[in-house]
């Protein structure tokens, strides 16, 4: 018979086996136990026929800023079944499973990178936040950038550069709320890149960039900085290789005024659609978010939540506590579902773009009041699992 079950350590041979087979990798000994090292934080789903694994999902459990608060989220990654196995709907079955289960544990949010995006819509996962690309040659990124601080190559610490990462990412919605062990397996996995920091005068960091020199490429694998002077000195370290590079890639988010400031910004910028969300936990997604409500004002919404639907419900949000009930509070109400909300709460979608789509009901006086306890910031996300 068909079971989903947890696996475990001793699953390990099965579970990468699959995972290689359907991502199309091959692990050497040293990756094979860096993945296992990696898959100690996982809780990882199996689905077995006749006791033989059939296809696995992955759920990370991570913490996320939104609004410079801490939301706990679920990401799923690594969803595989055997080709034998397709048709049966086991991703479907392992995605339900696995988001109740977490529900339970009043986790906030679920994140994943899509294989495809219609797929995970119909489970109520909505796009959060683009990828920005920028190609650009060398000459074009000229300008009179000033220094400040002094650039450190060696004996850089994990903690220092997570102290700017922190202050940079506290700007932005959806970026994850990094440990030492995620630096370690997910971010400095590569020895063939080269890292700065840049300290002020009194020692402490501002800035970093993680980036390679590689066919007269300067690749920015990651950057952050905690004002835009040090932005202005991560740019002036770049150009200092003016005669060994054509173009400078990098990786960068919607609020980037890189094209304002240069003299000639007719240059490559590539956006497509990144990571996707869901809010699992409405409830305590709702106790958690920074809504801007006057005493006096309180909003009703009805959301809807085919996958989850607990979740489905009538929701009056006041300045102190938010109502949930079968029944509306009040004449009038605002009508979305989860995956929209999502979108809407995180910054990636605003109440104009989602009423032009139809994707939010209501009168014009209750939208300009939701609008009005809404101010999201940007979402960025630079990390990919």
């Amino acid at each position: 018979m068909p079971e989903i079950v947890k696996l475990s350590q001793k699953d390990y041979p099965e579970i990468f086996k699959l995972s290689q087979y359907a991502f199309q990798y091959h692990l050497s000994k040293e990756a094979y136990d860096k993945k296992c090292a990696e898959a100690m934080r996982h809780d990882i789903y199996g689905y077995k026929i006749n006791h033989q694994l059939a296809g696995k999902l992955h759920i990370i459990p991570l913490k996320v800023l939104i609004e410079n608060k801490i939301f706990t989220m679920s990401g799923i990654s690594s969803v595989a079944t055997w080709p034998e196995h397709s048709g049966q709907k086991i991703a479907e079955k392992l995605i339900k499973k696995s988001l109740a289960e977490y529900k339970e544990k009043q986790t906030m949010l679920a994140y994943l990178h899509p294989f495809n995006a219609g797929f995970y819509r119909r489970y109520g996962f909505e796009f959060i936040t683009d990828k920005i690309d920028y190609i650009i040659p060398v000459e074009k990124l000229k300008y009179p950038w000033k220094k400040t601080g002094t650039v450190q190559r060696d004996g850089i610490q994990i903690e220092d550069l997570n102290r700017v990462y922190e202050m940079f990412i506290s700007n932005f919605n959806g970026g994850l709320k990094r440990d030492e062990k995620w630096w370690e397996q997910r971010v400095l996995t590569d020895n063939q890149v080269e890292k700065i920091i840049i300290k002020d005068e009194a020692n402490t960091p501002q800035a970093y960039m993680i980036y390679k020199v590689k066919n007269n490429r300067f690749e920015i694998t990651e950057m952050a900085y905690t004002n835009q002077t040090y932005l202005e000195s991560i740019y002036h370290f770049i150009l200092k290789h003016y005669s060994t590079i054509n173009e400078v890639r990098m990786s960068t988010h919607e609020d980037n005024t890189l094209s304002y400031i240069l003299d000639d910004p007719m240059f490559t910028q590539e956006k497509q659609p990144y990571f996707m969300a869901r809010i699992v936990d409405l409830q305590a997604f709702f106790n958690n978010y920074p809504f801007h409500i006057k005493n006096d004002t309180f909003i009703n919404v009805r959301i809807n939540d085919e996958l989850l639907i607990e979740n489905t419900a009538f929701y009056k949000i006041t300045a102190t506590k938010i109502i949930k009930s079968k029944k509306s509070h009040s004449k009038n109400h605002i009508e979305i579902n989860i995956g929209d909300l999502t979108a809407l709460l995180m910054g990636y979608k605003t109440i104009k773009e989602l009423k032009f789509f139809n994707r939010i009901q209501g009168d014009d006086i209750e939208l300009s009041k939701l609008n009005t306890i809404i101010n999201p910031q940007t979402p960025y996300l630079l990390d990919y699992f």
